[in-house]
């Protein structure tokens, strides 16, 4: 068993003049911005959500985001937000999904296997990653 996930929050990285971390709600306060409609998924979504500005020049065409690990048991009951709601919107906003995988958590959690079951009509967008495979033995990689 592999370390907790440890981020708890969405985390949008894109282009900015300065560098600032902006919070959810005000993310999500202009109607003209893509972010606009996620508003409906409640304020306890919003205060998982930000969005961290750089003035990074590769950020002007491509904006990346960081979403939470998923849960397993009651824990993902805890977040107070329809997490999977939340996971279908991304997926339908997305230009490429990547989605990483850990080769030392051989067991796939009841909320992480809803995630790939709908990611399944996006699969076009899908690329897996086997994340830390160097450090797991050749061998068990083929498994």
């Amino acid at each position: 068993v592999g370390p907790e996930p440890t981020t708890d929050r969405f985390v949008v990285v894109m282009y900015g003049d300065q560098t600032k971390v902006t919070p959810g709600n005000a993310l999500t306060s202009q109607p003209d911005t893509p972010f606009f409609s996620l508003r409906h998924h409640g304020a306890k979504f919003l205060d998982k959500l930000e969005a961290a500005s750089v003035p990074a020049p590769i950020l002007r065409r491509i904006t990346l985001v960081d979403s939470p690990g998923v849960q397993a048991g009651e824990k993902q009951n805890g977040r107070g937000y329809d997490f999977l709601e939340v996971m279908k919107w991304w997926a339908q906003h997305s230009d490429r999904i990547v989605l990483l995988f850990d080769p030392n958590k051989l067991d796939i959690s009841d909320e992480f296997r809803a995630v790939i079951e709908e990611l399944k009509v996006h699969q076009s967008k899908v690329r897996v990653i086997l994340n830390k495979a160097d450090e797991v033995e050749s061998q068990k990689l083929m498994r």
